[in-house]
This record gives C-alpha cells, structure tokens and sequence, in this order.
C-alpha cells in the first residue's frame, strides 16, 4: 500500500479515521496525530490486551506480560478463520518464552533500524502506523498481522532470514495493517456472509490455495508489495528466504487477480474501492512483468 497509493494518501486515511480524535489534541502535528491514531484504535479494539504508552516510536515488547497481553489478539475466533490462525503461536513456559524473546528480539530491533535507514520516508509512516513489535515461535509462519490488534506485529524471523528477509518480512506486515485501515475507511468487500461461502472462495497470492475473498485481497496487495519493493529498490534476489522468487510470485498475483476477477463477474464482491486496488496492482504487476523480461532477454542474450 506504501508504494501501491504513496505516502500521502495512506496518511490522509489515518487522520481521516482519527479525525474525531485529533480535533482534540492540543498540538495537530506527528506526535499529535500519533497520540489521536492509538486513541482511535482504543476505540474499536480490545483495549485491555494493547497496553498503554505514550511514545511516536515503535516497541519492540520485552516484558512476558506485555507479549502475552498481545497474543490473545491472535487468538480470537472469526467465522473467517479459515487457517485456524488462532493457534500458529507456540505456546511456551515462561522460561522458554523469555529465551526466545532475548534471541530474537535483538535481531528484529537491529534489522529494523536499518530499515529506518536505507527507507525513512517509509519508516516514518510505519512508526505512525505500527506500535507494537513482539516476537513469539511458530512452527508455521515467519509472523503475522490480525485485523483484531491493528497497530502490532507478530515476528517469529527464521534463522537463516538475511537483513533482505527482514525488510521483505516488515513490508508484507506493514501493508496488511495499511489494508486494514484502507478497508475501515472505504469498506473493500460488499457482503462477509458471501465471503464465507466456500463457492465464493478465489486463489491466494501467497498460500496458492483457495480462501475467503479477504484474506485473498490482503495477499494480493502484499505480494504486489513485496514485488514493488524489489523492482524499485531492493533487486529480485536469486535465493529469498521471506518469499518465494519475484517469478513464481508473479505468476500467483496474476492467478489470483484472474480468480477474482472471474468471481466478481458472477458474485459482485468487491466494492468500487476493492476494484480501485486490484486494478492498480494489476497496473503495477505489468509494469514488473515486462521490466522483468527484458532482464530475463538481457541475460540471455549475453
């Protein structure tokens, strides 16, 4: 979403949504607009599970209680819950839990601060955005986002991930929590009781199996993401580990984006706005595609 709609328009949705809030702070300026955002979200979420703090800057979250406070986000169950996301979290004894977080937190925290450096205009909308950080073992996932705890994210980094992964692995987290708020100031899906429907279900960018339309979405921005994030900065490189290969993920955004389409000529699902974003990815897509074949006749022909 940073790259998809720019910098502009993903903070003018967060003062939008935090708008109310922001009429009554003293100052209008980022600390201001950060202190009105986390009081928004106050309102629409589980306050007692997101603890309170007063700063402009991510936390990366050391304390057992803080981290467990935040996993209960991830654990609340929705009839949308296809991949029984609710328990990829290991749950571990407390002695466990604080080795885990001393190896691994480090780690995140030294990868983040040169994301803020190699990509500070992105950073700063991230800081405004994401509040939490904590990590947490999973036998399944690199991390993840829940639209329960807008504003966190889960990290459970592999060790083989390189400073690449990282900021893959930051960028894939960021765009689900902009999606989030995208979606609660424009609404992408016209019917949830259609999205259940097991007939309605299209092809995930990501997972290449079928799921709910929403999840499909998410995958679809954040693949594009991630795709964007090697075509303008990073490079495709020849051995990720966060993600596969910008090919074979080029390939699935296009399977995904024909399964939606062909499902939105029958069940009408997205909105104008979901529409808007998927069309724009598939803009974007070409664009890589074709910058991607010429790469590819490039080499061979030399």
């Amino acid at each position: 979403m940073f790259q998809l709609i720019g910098l502009q328009k993903n903070i003018e949705t967060v003062v939008t949504l935090s708008y109310k809030q922001l009429l009554k702070e003293k100052t209008q300026d980022t600390i201001g607009l950060k202190r009105a955002y986390r009081n928004f979200l106050k309102n629409i979420q589980v306050a007692d599970s997101i603890p309170e703090r007063d700063s402009p800057k991510v936390t990366f979250a050391s304390e057992l209680s803080v981290i467990n406070n935040l996993i209960e986000l991830y654990k609340v169950e929705s009839a949308l819950n296809d991949k029984n996301q609710t328990t990829v979290i290991i749950n571990q004894n407390p002695e466990e839990s604080l080795e885990y977080i001393s190896n691994n937190l480090k780690k995140c925290e030294s990868e983040f601060i040169k994301f803020q450096t190699n990509y500070p205009e992105k950073s700063n909308l991230f800081e405004l955005v994401i509040n939490y950080i904590f990590c947490a073992p999973s036998n399944v996932a690199g991390g993840g986002s829940t639209s329960n705890g807008i504003g966190v994210i889960w990290a459970s980094p592999k060790p083989n991930w390189q400073s690449e992964d990282f900021i893959e692995f930051y960028t894939h987290e960021f765009t689900h929590n902009l999606v989030f708020l995208d979606e609660r100031r424009y609404q992408h899906y016209v019917d949830y009781d259609l999205i259940l429907d097991q007939d309605n279900f299209c092809k995930s960018a990501i997972l290449c199996t079928p799921r709910p339309l929403d999840k499909v979405f998410h995958s679809l921005l954040v693949a594009t993401e991630v795709l964007l994030l090697r075509e303008e900065s990073l490079g495709h490189p020849n051995n990720p580990k966060a993600h596969p290969p910008s090919e074979t993920i080029l390939k699935n955004c296009f399977d995904t984006i024909y399964s939606i389409e062909r499902l939105q000529t029958k069940s009408q699902l997205l909105t104008r706005r979901g529409l808007e974003l998927m069309n724009l990815c598939k803009e974007k897509l070409n664009i890589i595609n074709n910058s991607l074949s010429k790469k590819e006749l490039i080499l061979i022909s030399s």
